[in-house]
């Protein structure tokens, strides 16, 4: 998937929020990229953009290319087709996102049944089976249970059934440890470890704010502000040598690394500050970040959008 110059803005009567401006990001094939920033930043904006799953009151710019479709210019019949066997979405909040009424077997093989790829006949065999891979037991018994008679840990992996269901070729996963105790995040982690290894080309897109989840997950990490992107690194390099303040600041801002919140607050996504977005709450700005936004450049295979290193390659 290869986005550019992608703008989702909101018309709302404060003012257009501008909660995607001007990103541009490749996703290959086969990995799990992370997009990580604080909450606010345009993370979850960016997933419903790739979905097309956006309110009336969007202006959408830019293209999306996936598998040489523009994503952006196509309607919401084609659209269809391609979500759930193509691009899959795991949504962050398990009570709304599952439908109260119907028993989570039933849910599970909606998509599979909704492009043709499975027989009505087969909807408990097919659920049985993906629940026990996931490792929910008894798999016969849960499959025919209503939502509310699950945990909340089963509620999580009946959502990561549904995303899989369909065989899709990206999965977007949107903040799995909102409001997750410690056991049941390690749980999710191996569990989408699990499916990872199971199915090496699927490709993950994680999107989150919490850093140490991603850690033994992520091949890449992209790091969102203000809705842009400031950093795409690989995970080595952002967990030990990070290129972007913003990046750095976050790390430090862990129990584990110091615990040192980063100061000032997230900027007015109706009017961001001129020039780099992050300078009134940088340690390091300099005269050009007030004036003048930062491209992203290239350093060492990484990207960055900040003028210490721009201002190095011209």
């Amino acid at each position: 998937m290869r986005i550019r110059r992608l703008r989702v803005y909101f018309n709302t009567p404060e003012g257009l929020v501008k909660a995607v401006d001007n990103v541009e990001l490749d996703v290959y094939e086969g990995e799990v990229l992370a997009i990580v920033g604080e909450s606010g930043s345009g993370k979850s904006v960016l997933g419903l953009a790739i979905l097309g799953l956006l309110p009336p009151n969007t202006i959408v710019e830019g293209s999306i290319i996936y598998d040489g479709v523009n994503l952006v210019e196509l309607g919401e019949n084609v659209f269809r087709e391609i979500r759930g066997t193509g691009i899959a979405w795991i949504p962050q909040d398990t009570d709304a996102s599952l439908n109260p009424v119907l028993k989570v077997g039933f849910q599970i093989a909606e998509t599979p049944l909704e492009h043709g790829k499975l027989s009505r006949k087969l909807i408990w065999s097919f659920s049985e089976k993906l629940l026990e891979s996931l490792g929910v037991k008894p798999p016969r018994l849960r499959a025919r249970e209503y939502p509310h008679q699950l945990s909340g840990g089963m509620k999580q992996r009946v959502l990561v059934a549904i995303g899989v269901s369909g065989n899709p070729r990206l999965l977007i996963v949107d903040e799995p440890t909102k409001g997750v105790d410690v056991v049941r995040k390690r749980q999710l982690l191996n569990l989408l470890k699990n499916i990872k290894n199971s199915n090496p080309k699927l490709t993950i897109l994680l999107i989150t704010h919490d850093i140490p989840f991603i850690e033994e997950l992520a091949d890449r990490i992209a790091v969102m502000y203000c809705g842009q992107i400031a950093e795409i690194s690989t995970r080595t390099r952002f967990f030990t040598k990070p290129l972007h303040p913003y990046s750095k600041m976050l790390l430090e801002s862990l129990p584990n690394r110091g615990f040192k919140p980063i100061p000032g607050e997230l900027p007015s996504m109706i009017n961001p500050p001129r020039g780099c977005r992050f300078h009134p709450r940088c340690p390091h700005i300099m005269d050009t970040c007030r004036r003048l936004e930062p491209p992203l450049v290239e350093v060492d295979g990484n990207y960055v959008k900040c003028w210490k290193y721009a201002s190095d390659q011209q």
